[in-house]
């Protein structure tokens, strides 16, 4: 893998989402996570706001400072006409599972009424 792809987390984790992640114990030296160990990352569902149109966007990721620059940055499809995004709301998880089920919660009518209430949105 290139080096120019990697990227590096709060963990002294690198790698791309994607993409095979890697522990760093020895600069330079890389050595792959297991899949016991990936699944123990921080991983978060989080809601972002238009400041264009107040539109909310409902997501997931294992870095939400990497996302909302993609989104910023006109990366992802839906999000780019709709820039700029800040972050509205957000939820760690311990398993990229568990931080999928809650934004697909967040997309389902329960979760509408969730976040309306209790005003997040």
């Amino acid at each position: 893998m290139p080096a120019k792809t990697l990227e590096r987390c709060r963990s002294g984790l690198t790698g791309t989402p994607g993409k095979r992640v890697y522990r760093e114990t020895v600069p330079g030296v890389r050595i792959p996570l297991s899949p016991h160990e990936r699944e123990k990352m921080s991983c978060f569902a989080y809601i972002l706001k238009s400041e264009y149109d107040g539109t909310f966007y409902y997501g997931s990721a294992n870095s939400i400072k990497e996302r909302i620059k993609n989104h910023n940055s006109g990366k992802s499809k839906y999000t780019k006409g709709r820039r700029p995004w800040k972050l509205h709301y957000f939820e760690e998880f311990e398993t990229k599972s568990e931080a999928m089920k809650r934004e697909k919660f967040f997309k389902s009518i329960e979760g509408y009424k969730f976040l309306k209430g209790e005003k997040i949105i």
